[in-house]
Order: C-alpha cells, then sequence, then structure tokens
C-alpha cells in the first residue's frame, strides 16, 4: 500500500465539503455539515499560505481518501497557552473521509507516515501532540498503535469535551 500527501489545492475543497458533510466526520470534527462557503472560508487560508497550518490530502495507492494538517503549536498562542507544553511541538488533525476506507486499519500507517514524511522534517519540530476528545476511543487506539503516548488531559475554552492530549517525539516512531 502507498501513502503519500498531497498539498491541499483550491481544486480540493469541494473534496473536503462533502468528507465534513458524511457523518462518521461531522461526528469529531463538529462542523456541522459546513456549507461551501464556510469550508472555502476556513480553508482557503491554509491553502494559500496566509494562516501557518500546512493542509494535505491523504492517497492511498493514488487514492483521495481524507485530510490532515499540521502545524506549530507555539503559531496559536491561545492553544498554546492551554496545552502548556514546553517543547517545541507541531499540532496534528487528520481524519478519513471516504467511508469505504474505514475501519480497516489504515489509520496508525497513515500517521506514522505523516509523522515522517512531513512532521519530524520540519526543522526545530522536537514532539508532535495530538488532542482527540476523551471519548472518540477508535481514534485514540489508532494513536496509540501509531506511536502516540497519553501526556494529558486539557479543556480548551469554547470546546464541550476535553482533548486527550497525546504525544511522540521522533525517538518514539516506530515502524510497527
Amino acid at each position: 500500500m502507498d501513502i503519500e500527501f498531497r498539498p491541499l489545492k483550491v481544486d480540493d475543497l469541494l473534496l473536503v465539503h462533502r468528507w465534513l458533510n458524511t457523518p462518521h466526520v461531522m461526528e469529531w470534527w463538529g462542523e456541522n455539515g459546513p456549507s461551501v462557503d464556510a469550508v472555502r472560508a476556513k480553508y482557503l487560508p491554509y491553502v494559500s499560505g496566509l494562516e501557518p497550518t500546512r493542509s494535505f490530502v491523504i492517497l492511498v495507492d493514488d487514492v483521495a481518501i481524507g485530510y490532515v494538517q499540521t502545524y506549530r503549536i507555539a503559531d496559536y498562542p491561545e492553544y498554546a497557552a492551554c496545552l502548556a507544553v514546553s517543547e517545541a511541538a507541531a499540532g496534528l488533525d487528520l481524519y478519513i473521509g471516504e467511508t469505504s476506507h474505514l475501519h480497516r486499519g489504515l489509520g496508525s500507517g497513515i500517521i506514522r507516515a505523516f509523522l515522517r514524511q512531513v512532521v519530524f522534517v520540519e526543522s526545530g519540530i522536537e514532539s508532535c501532540i495530538i488532542g482527540p476528545v476523551v471519548t472518540n476511543r477508535a481514534a485514540i487506539r489508532a494513536y496509540e498503535k501509531a506511536g502516540f503516548r497519553y501526556l494529558k488531559t486539557v479543556r480548551l475554552p469554547n470546546e464541550v469535551e476535553p482533548e486527550y492530549l497525546m504525544r511522540i517525539t521522533p525517538a518514539e516512531l516506530t515502524d510497527d
């Protein structure tokens, strides 16, 4: 299986819109079925580089199946203050949008590939932090399988559920 990451393009926004409107993504991303205009407003700054978040389409065997993004946590000071992580850390968020690719055990391999190919290639990144909500057990299991370990639970302003913060360093990234 070939896993690649292509930078998000304007032409991908309708695909992102479709994915964000699938029940399994809406459950955890809290987008509540965003309109095409809302998707454009949120993701165009990522595509154009106006926001420091780097966004990608996940490709498995050349098929677009999902979305992944990374960012330096320090680039978002309010979020960084809530997390209180001392090292130079990157954040990571992702979903598999194509229902045909769910429950096939792809998550941990996608995450490890993204960490190797994108996140830990960036200079100065000492760790990667991911923060699923505490009730997203499937995501937590996939992150654990990828090598992430529990760090702490954090309640963020304006969030209904707390985040279950997990962390991985380059040294902890394995090939399993």
